[in-house]
């Protein structure tokens, strides 16, 4: 799945996903979706380093931006943020992996170094 293009119908499935993730992260307008189809080594590598290890599994990686605020259980630190990151398992569709980063943490790398990058219709 490297590098390739992300045929209009995935695209449309992936843009649902990470719809439905803004929401239960409280934001129903995320904006500025980028996807890439990579694998998740390569993620890992361009977001955390060369010391960090992960299966060698196909995944698209989207990024976007919204405010982002989710509290797990009553009484817990929520987690917020400006920017996210998900993982897509390109067979079930679904996000198996996020981060959700501030401004002054978002990892600074161009998406075209992990192939074709695609907008996302959030809308």
């Amino acid at each position: 799945m490297p590098s390739s293009r992300i045929p209009d119908r995935i695209l449309r499935q992936i843009s649902v996903a990470a719809r439905e993730w803004a929401r239960e992260w409280s934001d129903p307008y995320p904006r500025h979706g980028k996807v890439v189809s990579t694998t998740r080594p390569a993620v890992m590598r361009q977001m955390y380093g060369g010391g960090v290890t992960a299966p060698n599994e196909p995944v698209y990686l989207v990024t976007f931006e919204g405010c982002f605020f989710l509290q797990k259980e009553e009484g817990a630190e929520p987690r917020t943020g400006t920017w996210a990151a998900l993982m897509i398992d390109p067979i079930l569709m679904r996000v198996t992996t996020y981060t959700v980063r501030p401004p002054n943490m978002v990892p600074e790398f161009p998406l075209t170094v992990l192939g074709d990058v695609r907008e996302l219709d959030l809308e």
